[in-house]
């Protein structure tokens, strides 16, 4: 290679990781909190980009569920970057009442990647999973009764079939052989 291609070509890199570096400081950042405003607690989400609030962008806000996101709300941030949903405090949560809820920005390019914050936040209903016996059912692990019932008679029919020929052949076996004259073998005509 020249030297004047390699020059080039150094410049084109050292320029598209200063336009990298550049696009980083551009894109906007979130950062979510829990607060209270006039007496209840919200959700607060603060967006920023270069460190400078941005003010008339959707944030969507979301708690994650057992199968995906269910969505809490989504307003449009104020002059100082913030937008507040009220807190899902009867949401249930983990055992310890925890929810993980996270804001999203709704309104960026389709090319560009998801700009969320996520956070455990505490103030959900503990949930509790109670313990409930499998119902008498053919498709549960416990079956209905009848069926027990009717299974068992049966199983024991079988069995008691089974002791009774084992007893009968204990039986025959046990009698002693007959030796009676009266027997006549019959003669064999030629």
């Amino acid at each position: 290679m020249s030297t004047p291609v390699r020059l080039l070509f150094a410049v084109a890199i050292a320029l598209a990781a200063f336009g990298a570096c550049v696009r980083a400081a551009e894109e906007s950042t979130i950062a979510l909190r829990a607060d209270t405003e006039d007496g209840k607690k919200v959700l607060v989400a603060t967006v920023t980009k270069a460190g400078k609030p941005v003010e008339n962008t959707k944030v969507v806000f979301f708690a994650r569920r057992t199968f995906g996101a269910l969505a809490l709300g989504a307003e449009v941030t104020l002059d100082d970057g913030t937008a507040a949903v009220p807190f899902p405090a009867t949401l249930p949560g983990d055992a310890r009442g925890r929810l993980q809820l996270s804001a999203e920005l709704a309104n960026r390019p389709k090319s560009a990647a998801p700009v969320r914050a996520e956070s455990i936040f505490e103030g959900g209903l503990p949930f509790r999973a109670e313990s409930q016996a499998a119902p008498r059912a053919l498709w549960s692990s416990r079956a209905p009764l009848i069926l027990l019932v009717n299974i068992t008679i049966l199983v024991g029919l079988v069995w008691g079939a089974f002791a009774y020929a084992a007893f009968q052949l204990f039986r025959i076996r046990g009698e002693p052989a007959a030796a009676d004259s009266t027997f006549v073998q019959p003669k064999s005509t030629p």
